[in-house]
């Protein structure tokens, strides 16, 4: 009886989802394109991550205008189009593109003696899509692989630079504490599972 009250996913619901597609889509760009000019020209998956953010960002916007999707629930109820998401939606957008053009003057992240540069603007894209879906989620299990999505591509990024002292020590801590935390809320996550089965 309870299999009639599935809410299955259908293709209708990624019109509300637009601007996290197009997230996606703006990552695995960048990271080929970086993969195809192998670092010689650096301003590819840059131009590529800024002109996803935008184009993201104009969808999120027009999406506000149209009204569409407002406390829409999608993704066979794992995700949740309402205010607070689209809020938080155009907020994290606006971070990731802030990051990417900010990152670009930055001698620390775009140095001479930098390796895999393109690398940052992918990972900061991919953690926008992240930090919007983790928004959204509707179900703990979402809400849990959407946070687990943003603390995995911190610590890359906080341990960017290899070469140096600092960085490193803050990846490493940032796993230490990641994984420990992820273990907390697993077994949190687990406890009304284990007392249903009883």
């Amino acid at each position: 009886m309870e299999l009639t009250n599935l809410n299955i996913p259908s293709w209708s619901d990624l019109r509300f989802w637009l601007p996290e597609l197009i997230l996606c889509g703006t990552f695995l760009l960048a990271l080929l394109g970086d993969l195809v000019v192998r670092g010689r020209r650096i301003w590819v998956p840059f131009a590529v991550s800024v002109f996803g953010l935008v184009t993201a960002g104009a969808y999120a916007i027009a999406a506000i205008e149209d009204g569409a999707g407002a406390g829409k629930t999608i993704m066979g109820d794992l995700i949740v189009v309402d205010g607070t998401a689209v809020y938080f939606r155009l907020l994290f957008i606006f971070a990731g593109l802030v990051t990417v053009l900010f990152s670009w003057t930055s001698e620390e992240i775009m140095g001479a003696r930098r390796e895999n540069k393109g690398e940052f603007f992918a990972l900061t894209v991919l953690m926008t899509l992240a930090a919007t879906v983790m928004a959204e989620a509707r179900d703990l299990l979402m809400l849990f692989l959407s946070m687990e999505a943003v603390g995995i591509t911190s610590y890359v990024l906080a341990g960017y630079m290899r070469t140096t002292l600092r960085s490193t020590e803050a990846s490493l801590k940032y796993v230490i504490f990641g994984a420990v935390s992820s273990a907390i809320r697993s077994r949190v996550y687990d406890v009304p599972t284990a007392a249903l089965s009883r």
